[in-house]
């Protein structure tokens, strides 16, 4: 938003007056579509994979990921620039105010001096050809970059760069790629300004060097390098880019184009106006689920696109972004997994046994269905294996059910495809697994008699939460529902005197939670959840926390014996 207020300012200030014949009114409303287009279609849109390379972990980042977003930021600053301009000038005209033409196809420039002239002429200096005359177009587009996170070193270093190819050009007295063919010319300009791009997508000077560096290198790939790739190519994001080349490199000057006496490219650009709209409340909670997913439907069914929060996978199956973002972004600090083991080594002083059990995310089970490859293990996050050590050497016992469930993988799966929550199987075999190890070594805090139980099974189907979250209205309409039998018991409800205590979160509450997945229309506890499932197999009631925060954890430890803690592997 600051980058687009920026340049309508500026394009406002810059207007000039021109003499020719006032604007038919429909060339001007189909040169604001085109201007929306470009914005709110094409460079909007194309953010998201500038984001993802600013934002990733290093070991994440490959030379394609980093040559693919010069491109990109390339196209963008092209697309933001003259979308703006088409917009001011033609709601100029629409106020009777016939304005100038305010770029002639830039990207289509021979030399420093025809592009920088022609990217914005209002903003020249002087008539007269001169390496210093487009010093106030470097410095916007250093500027909009500012904006946009890059480094102060990385923008004074380019526009360094710009200057000089300007100076040297002006020495020569014609383009430095004379005598190669025009087009040839044009190919070598843009060039330099892709490669040149990395000054300006680093938010600081080391990740401006590391990025410089990976451009010309060619290393294996990692998992994490993969997954970023995989994220920055979607089909989704593959048309946005092969839509803004197109715009910005075939598309003849829209001026050109509306003078036609056809009224096709107006009409188009008047659609463009609308559906610039339209597909905008697709990222947008605040309008009716109605146009959210009216805008979504066909996105999903064509491009086998999410939106802000869910990744469409194949087949159907849906991911939380967090979980790709644990895989390759940068994680906020301080978080839970630098703050645990302190405090379960304060725990296990204060006489409270802590059993830490780091649940895989459903991307590190079913990576497959994300990235088509052969996996022999799971795709856990890279810090988890130090996390996990820190948390043994503090004290605490650690059951990883990650190998568990990956080798029960190919019999069923451990997530359902639409919804976030482990199945219903999944949970039993880890309440297993953990039951297993209590009474091997906390034998005094299991029961001895077989208790008295009444156990009911409930047919279950629901929409997942992740497809709901996309399509809020009729999910169903591309993803079908999931289903699930539970077992209902009770005679063991939770018991806040027991010396056991199990905390966690959203695993704790499915299939017990009516209001989570596989609930119940009547809001009523299932009495279906890890924490029933694991007193059967203990044979006796345990005491629920349903949270995960550390500070009221710290209150209800108090007195118990054993701390059995649930955690998303992807929060350590």
């Amino acid at each position: 938003m600051p980058v687009l207020l920026l340049l309508g300012g500026l394009a406002i200030f810059l207007a000039r007056r021109s003499e020719a014949a006032a604007v038919h009114r429909l060339t001007s409303w189909a040169q604001i579509g085109y201007g929306l287009g470009k914005i709110c279609l094409l460079a909007i849109p194309l953010q998201e994979p500038i984001d993802l390379v600013q934002n990733a972990e290093p070991a994440a980042i490959s030379s394609k990921a980093v040559w693919l977003v010069c491109i990109i930021r390339t196209l963008q600053l092209f697309l933001l620039t003259t979308g703006t301009f088409d917009i001011i000038t033609s709601a100029r005209a629409l106020l009777g105010l016939c304005t100038q033409e305010m770029h002639h196809a830039p990207a289509r420039s021979s030399s420093f001096q025809s592009l920088w002239s022609r990217w914005l002429p209002s903003f020249q200096t002087s008539r007269f050809a001169s390496p210093w005359q487009s010093l106030p177009c470097l410095l916007l587009i250093a500027t909009l970059s500012l904006l946009a996170r890059a480094s102060w070193a990385g923008a004074g270093v380019w526009i360094l760069i710009q200057a000089l190819f300007l100076y040297l050009e002006s020495l020569r007295g014609k383009s430095l790629w004379a005598p190669l063919p025009l087009p040839i010319q044009v190919a070598c300009n843009l060039v330099v300004q892709v490669v040149s791009q990395v000054l300006l997508i680093s938010p600081t000077w080391d990740t401006v060097v590391f990025h410089g560096n990976l451009m010309f290198q060619t290393s294996a790939p990692s998992l994490y390098s993969l997954f970023l790739d995989k994220r920055l190519t979607t089909p989704w994001l593959q048309t946005h880019v092969a839509l803004a080349m197109i715009s910005v490199l075939a598309l003849p000057r829209l001026n050109s184009l509306l003078a036609l006496p056809l009224k096709t490219w107006k009409v188009t650009g008047i659609i463009i106006a609308g559906l610039s709209f339209f597909l905008s409340f697709r990222q947008t909670e605040v309008v009716p689920d109605a146009l959210r997913q009216l805008a979504q439907w066909p996105v999903s069914y064509f491009w086998e696109e999410g939106n802000a929060r869910v990744h469409q996978g194949y087949e159907g199956w849906l991911f939380d972004k967090k979980e790709l973002n644990v895989r390759t972004q940068q994680r906020p600090s301080p978080r839970l997994g630098d703050q645990l083991p302190d405090w379960v080594e304060t725990q296990e002083k204060a006489g409270t046994q802590v059993i830490v059990i780091p649940l895989p995310a459903k991307l590190a089970m079913h990576p497959e269905q994300f990235l088509r490859a052969e996996y022999f293990t799971p795709a856990q996050p890279l810090s988890l294996k130090p996390k996990l050590d820190q948390l043994t050497q503090a004290g605490a016992t650690v059951l990883d059910p990650a190998k568990l469930l990956w080798d029960r993988k190919s019999k069923r799966p451990s997530y359902y495809a639409s919804d976030s929550h482990w199945t219903f199987e999944t949970m039993k075999e880890v309440a297993s697994m953990l039951a297993k190890h209590l009474r091997q070594h906390h034998a005094e805090l299991c029961g001895q008699d077989t208790p008295l139980i009444s156990a009911t099974i409930l047919e279950r189907e629901t929409t997942g939460d992740l497809a709901h979250a996309l399509l809020p209205l009729n999910p169903s309409s591309l993803f079908p529902p999931e289903t699930a039998q539970l077992v209902s018991i009770k005679g063991l409800m939770p018991d806040a005197r027991s010396p056991v205590l199990v905390a966690g979160g959203k695993a704790l509450e499915v299939f017990e939670n009516a209001e989570l997945s596989f609930g119940n229309d009547a809001g009523e506890p299932q009495h279906s959840g890890f924490a029933t499932q694991l007193a059967v197999l203990m044979g006796r009631s345990v005491s629920v926390a349903s949270e995960t925060d550390l500070d009221s954890l710290q209150k209800k430890a108090l007195g118990k014996k054993l701390l059995i803690l649930l955690i998303e592997a992807d929060d350590l």
